[in-house]
């Protein structure tokens, strides 16, 4: 195996080890968004913070499918 793909397999790696260890905290923002709105209203910002981290979660099940 030559450097670049060893250098290639260790970036995938660290990846998916940043994405096990950064799902938990996104799942955080979702659900105390989710309390915000139903405690304090304002339920737009609240909403956009929602689809903020939704987004960000979907997009790192994506790259973590994809490596």
């Amino acid at each position: 195996m030559s450097l670049e793909q060893q250098l290639n397999q260790m970036r995938e790696e660290a990846d998916k080890q940043a994405l096990a260890l950064f799902r938990p905290y996104i799942e955080q923002k979702i659900e105390t968004a989710k309390w915000m709105m139903r405690t304090y209203g304002n339920a737009p910002f609240w909403q956009n913070e929602i689809n903020k981290w939704e987004r960000i979660r979907t997009q790192l099940k994506a790259k973590g499918e994809a490596a």
